[in-house]
C-alpha cells in the first residue's frame, strides 16, 4: 500500500518544480515567477544575477585571513544569511547555498580585503587552553603538528610561553585554525584515530602532572576558553584552595593562622596540613 506524500513548502517554487504539486495557488506562483524572469531578460535587468564561485572564493580567502562571518557582514553590509550561505565547506557557520547572487552583493563582499579583517596579534590563551585540552584528552602533540599546522617543536615552545607570567599571543589564522582542529578532534576518540592506548596514556599523563583542562572540563565553558582573566581551577583540591586562601588572608591582613581558620571556617590544624602538603603557599606567611 502506497500514500501520497504530501508536497512541503507551498510557499515556494520547490513545491512546484521538485514535487510536481499542482495546486492553482502553486501554478500561479510558478507562472508569475516565469512572467517576471522573461520580462528581466527581454529588458536586460536579469542579469543583476552573477556567478557565486568567484564570491565564494574570496570569502574563503577572508576566512584564512583570520576573518570572521561577522566581521564580513559588518564591513561589507550584506546580510548574515548571505554571508554563511558563501561559507566554505566545513566551516560550522555554513548554511545551504546557491550558485548566484546578486550583483551588488558580489560588488560589496569584493570590496573586503584581506588587510580589513586581519586582526593584530590577540591573546593566545584560548589557543593554548584547547591545545592543551586535546592533549589532555589523549592526543600526543606529534599527532596534533598535522592538524593545527604546527610544527611539532613549535608546539612546545608555545605552549611553555603561553604559562609563562603575561601569556602568549598569536596571530588571528593561527587561533582560528586551531579551534576548527579543536571543534573537530574534541568529538572524537584517540584510540579510534589509529594512535596507540600507551600514546594516549603517556599524552593524559604528560598533561596531568601540569593539570591542563581536557575536553570534558571546557565543554559547559566554551564561554570562558577564550577569557585569559578566567582560572581553570582543575584537578585543585579543596586542601590546595585553603592554602592558597590562608595564604592571601594572611598577606593581605597580616592575620595569623587561628585567625585566617576562623575567617576560612576551618581549623588552624587544617591550615598547617595544607602548608605542609602546599609549602610554596606558605613561604613568609605569619605564624
Amino acid at each position: 500500500m502506497t500514500t501520497d506524500r504530501e508536497p512541503p513548502n507551498h510557499d515556494k517554487l520547490t513545491c512546484y518544480v521538485n514535487y510536481r504539486c499542482r495546486r492553482p495557488a502553486c501554478v500561479e506562483r510558478y507562472n508569475e515567477r516565469t512572467r517576471e524572469r522573461l520580462q528581466s531578460q527581454a529588458s536586460g535587468e536579469w542579469d543583476r544575477l552573477v556567478d557565486a564561485q568567484p564570491v565564494k572564493d574570496h570569502v574563503k580567502k577572508l576566512i584564512d585571513a583570520g576573518g570572521t562571518p561577522h566581521a564580513i557582514m559588518a564591513l561589507s553590509g550584506v546580510g548574515s544569511c548571505a554571508i554563511r550561505s558563501l561559507l566554505p565547506p566545513g566551516h560550522p557557520s555554513r548554511i545551504r547555498h546557491g550558485h548566484r547572487v546578486t550583483r551588488e552583493t558580489a560588488e560589496r563582499i569584493l570590496a573586503v580585503a584581506e588587510i580589513d579583517v586581519t586582526p593584530p596579534l590577540i591573546n593566545a590563551c584560548g589557543t593554548a587552553r584547547r591545545t592543551q585540552a586535546l592533549v589532555a584528552s589523549g592526543w600526543p602533540i606529534i599527532y596534533l603538528a598535522e592538524p593545527l599546522g604546527f610544527n611539532k617543536k613549535y608546539i612546545y615552545e608555545f605552549l611553555k610561553r603561553a604559562s609563562a607570567p603575561g601569556g602568549a599571543e598569536a596571530c588571528a589564522r593561527t587561533a582560528q585554525r586551531v579551534a576548527l582542529a579543536y571543534e573537530d578532534l574534541s568529538s572524537k576518540r584517540p584510540a579510534k584515530s589509529g594512535i596507540s592506548k600507551r600514546s594516549v596514556a603517556s599524552a593524559r599523563r604528560y598533561a596531568a602532572s601540569r593539570r591542563w583542562p581536557d575536553v570534558a572540563y571546557w565543554a559547559d565553558r566554551m564561554d570562558v576558553i577564550d577569557d585569559p582573566d578566567f582560572e581553570p581551577l582543575y584537578g585543585v583540591t579543596r586542601r590546595e584552595l585553603v592554602a592558597q586562601d590562608a595564604s592571601w588572608v594572611m598577606r593581605t591582613t597580616g592575620a595569623d593562622k587561628t585567625t585566617a581558620a576562623e575567617r576560612l571556617g576551618v581549623t588552624r590544624s587544617y591550615i598547617e596540613h595544607a602548608f605542609r602538603e602546599y609549602p610554596q603557599y606558605a613561604l613568609d606567611t605569619a605564624a
